[in-house]
């Protein structure tokens, strides 16, 4: 395991990819609308971050053909962008890399298009408070394990469940870097305490009913 612990001047570009993520979703965000495609939201995605002098770092990563992933409704992560037009009551993330000087932004967003029932709402109130209780516990010293132990007492206790699996990750230098971050505990992950400028990724991947799930070899 390599622990890239961040410089500052790391730090710095950094924060501006974050900045450009941030304008990134403020102008994606109104876009979102009944009627819309898939693509052509991935497409204007490339443009803003493009014209905010960064770059799409998910394009082509290991052979992504998206710019952002765009997940819908039951794809939970790394949708792959299609021709698939929005309607009423989708639910729908955005996670969106942004590379810039070299640093990388990777975070997500999600969003229901129109009209929305109060069980959409509920699953996005309940993943957004998950991510604010591993804000809470987070500091120099906490495992990554005890961040996960937090997301899991919490959300299992609204009755929701957590894909398992899958995880969040250091980021910012590179698109994925240890340790993971776990939402989940579990013996397999290694237990890994958190330093001062280190930058992690926290992904709380919320489901309904069942944490079961299928691989789409189409769809990410």
């Amino acid at each position: 395991m390599e622990l890239i612990i961040k410089s500052s001047e790391d730090i710095i570009k950094i924060r501006k990819a974050c900045d450009i993520y941030k304008q990134l979703r403020a102008e994606l965000t109104p876009l979102v609308v009944p009627g819309i495609s898939v693509t052509a939201l991935d497409l204007e995605a490339d443009k803003i971050i493009r014209r905010h002098g960064a770059t799409p770092c998910f394009y082509q990563y290991e052979g992504f053909p998206g710019h952002i992933c765009i997940s819908v409704n039951s794809c939970v992560i790394h949708g792959v962008p299609n021709n698939y037009v929005l309607k009423d009551n989708d639910i729908v993330t955005f996670d969106c890399g942004v590379e810039y000087e070299g640093h990388i932004c990777d975070s997500a967003f999600t969003i229901i298009v129109g009209n929305a029932t109060d069980d959409r709402k509920q699953i996005l109130e309940v993943t957004q408070h998950a991510v604010d209780v591993a804000e809470s516990v987070m500091r120099p010293g906490v495992t990554n394990m005890e961040v996960a132990r937090a997301i899991e007492q919490y959300v299992q206790g609204t009755g929701y469940k957590l894909l398992h699996d899958y995880t969040g990750h250091g980021c910012g230098n590179q698109i994925h870097e240890d340790p993971a971050m776990p939402n989940y505990d579990d013996p397999y992950f290694e237990e890994v305490p958190l330093e001062e400028n280190m930058v992690v990724c926290i992904e709380p991947m919320v489901m309904t009913h069942s944490n079961k799930y299928v691989l789409d070899p189409f769809n990410g």
